[in-house]
Formats: C-alpha cells, sequence, structure tokens
C-alpha cells in the first residue's frame, strides 16, 4: 500500500493551534480581596470554635462542663473567685459573634433568673433578669473578651423559698464569625437558700412600767427560725428573745437577729432597737419609716431622762410622718411644735391638731397630748435621709463601646444628723402669767432714764418706766429695781420722791403726767421659754454716764413652772443722750445656748444595698429607666462601665435597715462613625483635563458630618474646601461624595481626604486615605484655520487708450 502525502491545509493547524493556545493559558485566577474575612464555602475545611468550662477539670465535670454552685440571693456562678476553675473558648477560624446562655430547668418559674452583671466594649447583652441570655459581639470584641463575660454570670432566685434538692443546669454554646456553633457546655449547681432575718418595722417602746419584752414581736414575721439574738450593747438584759425592762436603762438599747445559713449564702442579721421611756411620756411611732435611730442627748432632763427616736425616711424633702399615741378620751387634743435652735425651745407647729402629722421637714417634734386632762408629752425627731444624698451623675451622651467613667456622689461616706438636746415645753405667756423684770446699775443724775422691756423678735417693746422730761433727780444708780404685773398697783415716779439709788418694785410708773399701769398683753401668747429677751435703757440728756451691772427677767404660771434668764455682773455701758428706740443702750439677758449632738450613718464599699449596715449599689439596664437592672458594682463611686448602646444607670443607697434611696441616669451612645474596607476610602482617580472628577467615602455610623479637605501641594498642608464658596469649582465638601468639575491641568497631584465628625462631638474625628487627582491634559490638536480670500473694489475701472 502506497501511502500518500498528506496535502498541507492552512486553516486544519490554525484550529489546532488554536487549542494548544487557549489550553497553555487556560490556568486557575488569582483571588484578591481587601478584607481578611474567611469565606466559607462548600469544598473550606474549617474547624468549629470549642468551650471548656473547667479547663483543668477541677470540679471534676469532664473539663468541657463545670460543677458550681448557687446562692439563691445572687451569686456568680462561673466565676474564677468562685469555681476555682478556668474557662477557656477555642476559636481557630475566626472570633466569636454570639453566644447563647440557658437556665434548661428551671424550678421555680420565673423567679429563677439569669443576668450579666458587667458591661464590656463591644459586646451587647439581652434578656438580663430572665433565663436566657443572647450575647452579641457588634464587632469589636475579642474572643477572649466574649469569654470573660461568662465571668459575670449571676444566677438569681427571688422564690420565698426555692428548691434546693434539684441540680440545675445552665447550658452555654457560641459561634463563630463563619457562622460555626461550638459544642454545648453545662454548668451543673444546687441551689443555696439564702437566710432571711426579717426586717423591723421601727422601735420598740416600753415604759418604766413594764417588767419584759419579747423581741421577735419586733419582727415583721418573715424572719428563718432558729437564728440567735445578740447584745450589741452588752446591757446585760437579754435571755434568749427575751428582754428584762427593768434591767435596761432609759433611752436606746439594739439587739441584733442573726441567721446563719450554708456556703456560699453568709450571715443574714437585722437589728431592733428598744427604747426605754418613762411612763409619764407619750410614744411617738411612724409606721413608714424606714430605719430609726436614737438620739446621743447630752442630758435628756426635759425628756423623761431618755433619749427618743430619730425616724429615717427615703422618698424625698419633707415626707416625715409621725404619730402619738392615741388617748383614752374622744376628746384627746394634741398640741405639736418644733425645736428652734435658734431659741433653743419649741415654735407652735400644728397645735390643736390630729395625733399624726404628715409631710414633715427635718427637725425635732414635740408633742402635747391633753387626755381628759392628764397632760403628757412626747419627742422624736425626723430625717429625711434621701434629700441630696444619692446621686449617680447627670444624663450625658458617649461614643459607641466607650469606657464610661461614672461620678456618683452620696454626701459622703458618713452621714450625719445633728440634734439637740431637749428643753421645756413651751411656756406661752397670758394674762396669769407672774413677769418681773429687775435692773442693776451706776449711772449719774439718775432721773435722765427709761426702762424698758423687748421680746425675742425684737417687736414688741413694753414701757416699764417712761422718762419723765426732767431732771428732777440728781441721785445716782439702780439697785434692784424691779417691775413686774402683781400686785396692787405702785407707780414708779423718777421725782417723788426723789430717790437714790433707784430701787423698789413697782407695776406702774409715772410719765410726767398721769400715772399708768404697765401694759404686758402685748407678750401674751410669746413663748416665755424662747431666749433672746432683752431690757432697754434710755438716757434722754447728755453729759451723765453709767451701764447696766445686771438684769434679771422670771416668768412664773403660779403651778411651779419657773423661766429665768439672768445676766450675771456685766458692764454693759449705757448710751449717752440716746432717747429712742433705736439709739437707746439694749441688753439681751443670756439664755442657755442649744446643746448640739449628733447621730451617725457608716456607708462602705462592698456591702451593697440590702443588708442593715450601710453601702450603695450601682446598677444598670438596656431596657428603659424602669428596668429590669441588673448589679455591676458595690465597692467604688467611680466605676467603669462599657457603654454599648443607651444604658440607664442606677445608684441605689442603702443607710442601714435597708432604707434605700436610688437616683437614675441614662447615657445615650452614639455609635461611631467606621470606614470598613480599604474599597470604602476615597480613591485615586485620573481624568482628562475639563472632564468632572468624583471622590466619595462609604461610612458607617448616624450623627455624622462631613468636612472634604484639599492639599494642592504648594506647602500649605491640607485645608478645608468651604462648602459656602460658590465661586470654586467644589461642590458636596460637606457630604459624603465631592465633585470638582471641570477640571484643569492646575489641579493635576492634588491630594484630597475628608474628616468624618461625631455631630455630638462624643466620638473621635475620623480622617480617611489620601487620594491623588491626576489630570490628563489635553492632547487633541487644534482644528486647521480655513483661510478664504476675497478681492472686493467697488472702483469702475477706467481704460485709455488709441
Amino acid at each position: 500500500m502506497t501511502l500518500k502525502p498528506i496535502k498541507k491545509n492552512r486553516a486544519f493547524f490554525k484550529f489546532i493551534g488554536f487549542i494548544l493556545l487557549s489550553i497553555a493559558l487556560s490556568f486557575p485566577k488569582k483571588s484578591f480581596s481587601n478584607t481578611t474575612k474567611k469565606v466559607k464555602t462548600n469544598t473550606s475545611v474549617y474547624i468549629p470554635p470549642t468551650i471548656s468550662l473547667d479547663v483543668n477539670n477541677n470540679t471534676g465535670a469532664g473539663g468541657v462542663n463545670i460543677y458550681t454552685e448557687a446562692c439563691s440571693r445572687g451569686w456568680e456562678i462561673l466565676d474564677n473567685t468562685n469555681t476555682g476553675a478556668l474557662s477557656s473558648f477555642n476559636s481557630p477560624d475566626g472570633i466569636i459573634m454570639s453566644m447563647t446562655i440557658t437556665l434548661i430547668n428551671p424550678q421555680d418559674g420565673s423567679d429563677e433568673q439569669l443576668a450579666i452583671g458587667g458591661s464590656f466594649p463591644g459586646v451587647l447583652v439581652a434578656g438580663n433578669n430572665t433565663q436566657s441570655l443572647t450575647i452579641t459581639n457588634s464587632g469589636s470584641a475579642s474572643t477572649n473578651t466574649m469569654r470573660n463575660v461568662l465571668d459575670d454570670l449571676l444566677y438569681k432566685n427571688l422564690a420565698a423559698n426555692p428548691n434546693t434538692s434539684v441540680q440545675r443546669q445552665v447550658s452555654i454554646q457560641v459561634v463563630d464569625d463563619l457562622g460555626q456553633a461550638s459544642n454545648t457546655a453545662i454548668a451543673y449547681f444546687n441551689v443555696t437558700k439564702a437566710s432571711n432575718s426579717g426586717k423591723t418595722d421601727g422601735p420598740l417602746i416600753v415604759f418604766t412600767t413594764d417588767t419584759s419584752v419579747d423581741l421577735f414581736t419586733g419582727l415583721d414575721g418573715s424572719q428563718d427560725s432558729g437564728g440567735t439574738w445578740v447584745d450589741i450593747d452588752a446591757s446585760g438584759a437579754l435571755t434568749g428573745s427575751n428582754v428584762d425592762v427593768t434591767a435596761l436603762s432609759l433611752g436606746g438599747t439594739s439587739f441584733r437577729y442573726d441567721v446563719s445559713a450554708s456556703a456560699p449564702c453568709g450571715t443574714s442579721s437585722t437589728t431592733v432597737l428598744v427604747i426605754k421611756m418613762e411612763s409619764n411620756e407619750v410614744p411617738i411611732y411612724s409606721t413608714i419609716s424606714c430605719g430609726v435611730l436614737t438620739t446621743q442627748y447630752t442630758s435628756a432632763l426635759f425628756s423623761g431622762n431618755s433619749d427618743d427616736p430619730i425616724y429615717i425616711f427615703n422618698t424625698g424633702a419633707n415626707q416625715g410622718v409621725l404619730e402619738a399615741e392615741a388617748g383614752v378620751s374622744p376628746s384627746t387634743t394634741y398640741n405639736w411644735y418644733i425645736f428652734n435652735s435658734a431659741t433653743n425651745s419649741y415654735d407652735n407647729f400644728a397645735v390643736n391638731s390630729t395625733r399624726i402629722q404628715n409631710n414633715l421637714a427635718d427637725g425635732g417634734y414635740l408633742v402635747v397630748r391633753n387626755d381628759g386632762g392628764t397632760i403628757t408629752e412626747g419627742r422624736a425627731w425626723v430625717w429625711n435621709i434621701s434629700t441630696g444624698s444619692s446621686n449617680a451623675g447627670v444624663d450625658d451622651i458617649t461614643c459607641n463601646e466607650n469606657i464610661y467613667t461614672l461620678n456618683g456622689n452620696i454626701g459622703g461616706t458618713t452621714q450625719t444628723y445633728t440634734h439637740y438636746d431637749p428643753v421645756r415645753r413651751p411656756f406661752f405667756i397670758d394674762n396669769t402669767t407672774q413677769i418681773s423684770v429687775r435692773f442693776n446699775g451706776n449711772h449719774t443724775y439718775v432721773s435722765d432714764l427709761g426702762f424698758y422691756f423687748v421680746d425675742p423678735t425684737g417687736t414688741k417693746t413694753i414701757t416699764l418706766a417712761a422718762n419723765q422730761g426732767n431732771t428732777c433727780n440728781a441721785g445716782d444708780n439702780i439697785s434692784n429695781l424691779t417691775f413686774t404685773n402683781q400686785g396692787s398697783p405702785t407707780y414708779f415716779n423718777f421725782c417723788a420722791p426723789a430717790v437714790s439709788p433707784l430701787t423698789g418694785t413697782w407695776n406702774g410708773y409715772y410719765d410726767g403726767s398721769s400715772n399708768n399701769l404697765i401694759d404686758w398683753s402685748a407678750l401674751y401668747g410669746s413663748n416665755a421659754a424662747a431666749g433672746g429677751w432683752s431690757v432697754q435703757i434710755y438716757d434722754c440728756v447728755g453729759a451723765d454716764v453709767g451701764a447696766l451691772t445686771g438684769a434679771t427677767i422670771t416668768f412664773d404660771d403660779g403651778s411651779g413652772n419657773v423661766i429665768t434668764y439672768t445676766s450675771g455682773s456685766i458692764n454693759v455701758p449705757i448710751n449717752d443722750n440716746s432717747c429712742s428706740a433705736a439709739t437707746a443702750s439694749i441688753y439681751e439677758v443670756p439664755f442657755t445656748p442649744a446643746v448640739s449632738a449628733s447621730q451617725t450613718i457608716d456607708l462602705n464599699p462592698n456591702i451593697g444595698d440590702n443588708s442593715n449596715n450601710g453601702g450603695w449599689q450601682w446598677y444598670y439596664s438596656v431596657e428603659g429607666a424602669s428596668g429590669p437592672f441588673v448589679e455591676f458594682n458595690n465597692n467604688s463611686l467611680t466605676p467603669t462601665l462599657a457603654i454599648n448602646q443607651n444604658t440607664w444607670i442606677k445608684l441605689v443607697v442603702n443607710y442601714g435597715f435597708t432604707c434605700n434611696s436610688e437616683d437614675v441616669i441614662l447615657i445615650q451612645s452614639s455609635a461611631s462613625a467606621k470606614i470598613l474596607t480599604t474599597g470604602d476610602q476615597p480613591q485615586d482617580i485620573s481624568v482628562n483635563s475639563g472632564t468632572q472628577a468624583t471622590f466619595s467615602v462609604n461610612v458607617t455610623g448616624s450623627s455624622i458630618s462631613y468636612q472634604w479637605q484639599v492639599d494642592n501641594q504648594l506647602g500649605s498642608g491640607f485645608v478645608n474646601i468651604d462648602p459656602a464658596n460658590v465661586s470654586d469649582n467644589y461642590t458636596g465638601s460637606d457630604t459624603a461624595t465631592l465633585i470638582l468639575n471641570p477640571t484643569s491641568t492646575n489641579e493635576n497631584n492634588y491630594e484630597y481626604r475628608v474628616i468624618i465628625t461625631d455631630v455630638n462631638n462624643v466620638c473621635p474625628d475620623i480622617i480617611s486615605d489620601t487620594a491623588v487627582l491626576t489630570v490628563i491634559p489635553d492632547t487633541t490638536p487644534p482644528a486647521i484655520p480655513t483661510v478664504v480670500s476675497q478681492i472686493t473694489n467697488d472702483t469702475t475701472p477706467v481704460l485709455n487708450g488709441t
């Protein structure tokens, strides 16, 4: 067989060459990206995250799971301090973006709650005080930060008698940024019931006629049995829960009821105050006060030789309520008075009023009860302690994910209440009151003088002996010259007879033309017990001098109630030639000033707001001003908190006896602007001269403003492009997009950037990357001009010749 040569076919070889070339050039393309986030595909092999709640298996639950414990009052069930175990999140292929925490088997219904008792930058919490929490990473939190959230996982059981036999289970599962879910870890724990020592509604008031009192009558009945009573003041009067009243001193004595509980719960304590009073005193109670202290009188002579209660109120200013024990007679009257420290006496408050008084301001109150003719009195003090004390700060706004520092004010860690030694009940002057005013002094030519008596207000002046307007008595000095409202009429006269020294007891005076009985009626209704009574001496002729050397004032109701003010030995000059109330010498006869005492409440860190000891507690809520709130700090007044969303902050101050006041503020979160990727930054661009150039930025966030800047490369650096300048060729310099139209080669190599500002001025400015503008000159040749020749001549030619 003879083979024929194959003819060359050009088309065939072109086809073969094309196939070979195509095969040679068909290699995989490399993928480029401006983000580091992994993208999961069907063929990707990634490792899901894992959780271990007890890395070293210290509790014996296997390592992944953990055995822990809880107190019904509230317990951080996964905190290392409480468990001794370390937890870990392992997420090899991406950060943890979410976490779900669930109480799987609640036994006491909605009384069982979970919460996160802290705040972390970039971490959002939903479901506080429920049985399922969702923890979300906003994108800026690390995996370790998400793990730290577990340390603040708080379990609480509000049931009066929680189930303590069934082991609870709390599950934890996390998800990474690829959407991969971890294993589920379980925290197993039993609940220990917290002890309850009960609450007290106020002091137990006993009398000298009583023999014993059971301290349990001072509790509300909610307390656990089996506790122990403690004699705080070492009175020696306590046996079991019974107090031997006869062995108590007058005043207040404190006893404490302690109820212990198994770990991790501690001891609960409640203090009961017993106030022993004389049997002729009227007990004063308060059913709405949140706590009670006793006075620390230096002298209780006028209060039955016993201290009195100080009732504490925590609902604002002027919220005190006092209640006098009811009398037997249906016609019993109650006169209420309030202490005046300036005069060391009582002012009228509510005369002929009811036995219950409301809306009371701070101060000391006295009630005088007339029960069918039997007059008794009682005293108590009001302390509106919350006024101006609990202050969480002011509403504010901060940058999202900022660590915010709070500034709480509790009015000082020692709260002091000032009170005063008791004084006699008011003595109001009437027409039966016996009054005397006595003068001693030295002065030449005594007929120059006049004598007057002035009340504590300075508005009522009684003429005792008016100046007679003549110089009839050249004698000297004053000796026990006394003016009174008692006895038969006797009229003092400087001149008839003209005796010296001036002396005697008188209830009237001669004014130069007639005799006048002294009119004391202006003083009726005044409180004789109020200090500040004064004597005044006129000197109506010049050249003679002298001094007041003594003054004594006495008020006597005729029934043994006598008040005396005396100056002792003095030497007070008498103003010469001073014959008017405005210029004459006036002398206030001394009175015993108010003797102050004080009672204090100490506020201590790490106590919280649910104790008989003073302390404070911070709470936060992301739901609203009414909560639900979660506690997060009780040891600092300037704690920090990560603000990831609008957050309500509550500061509760406990003044002891669980007597609390609170204040709530709102910290708003301003979302910080972010440029997420390189592609969102302004980009370099090239344009032909005369065309438009556009720069833009893509920003997340709200409440932001833009300011574009340009650097013209002349050495001045970046300067703002003014959006109000209509003469330049820029538009949108205060928006996300800047337009330059038209461009010219003058702008070649100009650089542009934008500053993004939070309009609330709480987040820092963001400065974008710089973008360069390249302007390409226009290389199109100019059009060739067309020349048109044209000869014009409007002259008529002329031909000459032969």
